[in-house]
């Protein structure tokens, strides 16, 4: 017997595995920037799964809202993503409203308006045919500081003052 050839010749060692592999479709949708804060967010996705995916990983990038961006397993997401991260652990079956704890690369802008994108891959299978998956657009939380707060009117059904508003970011 020639090793990485099985006993009757016709497969090479591993076939099965890679054909029960190639019958696995994972689906990505409902991809929600939830807790949006003004430096970072969380995301909340859904996956749907058919067959028994090999060890995934789910890859996260945050773009500016007017940006569509591809990604590719050998080079990563295209462009300059704001901020990337991912998820080493994905469900392995169909999961709805999975939010995965992700530590993102970079900070984000606050006050800025953004699209995350997410797309799972196994090294030989990605999700979505490949085509990642985005959310609807999002704008970080801008930090305003209010001081020096004057009344300047007051009557016995309202009230008028100044306040100075500071921009933080």
């Amino acid at each position: 017997m020639t090793w990485g050839v099985d006993p009757i010749g016709a497969a090479p060692w591993g076939a099965d595995e890679e054909a029960a592999a190639a019958g696995v479709t994972v689906t990505l949708s409902g991809l929600t920037a939830i807790s949006i804060g003004a430096t970072s967010v969380q995301p909340q996705l859904d996956y749907t799964i058919s067959g028994t995916p090999g060890t995934g990983t789910t890859y996260f990038a945050v773009y500016s809202s007017a940006t569509t961006p591809a990604w590719d397993r050998s080079t990563g997401w295209d462009g300059t993503p704001t901020a990337t991260g991912e998820d080493a652990t994905p469900p392995s079956a169909t999961t709805p409203n999975d939010e995965p704890t992700i530590t993102w690369d970079a900070a984000l802008t606050p006050g800025t308006s953004y699209k995350l994108w997410a797309i799972w891959d196994d090294g030989s299978a990605s999700s979505d045919s490949g085509a990642p998956q985005p959310s609807t657009t999002f704008v970080t939380y801008q930090t305003i500081h209010l001081s020096s707060p004057t009344v300047t009117a007051i009557t016995s059904t309202t009230a008028r003052g100044r306040v100075t508003a500071t921009e933080y970011a």
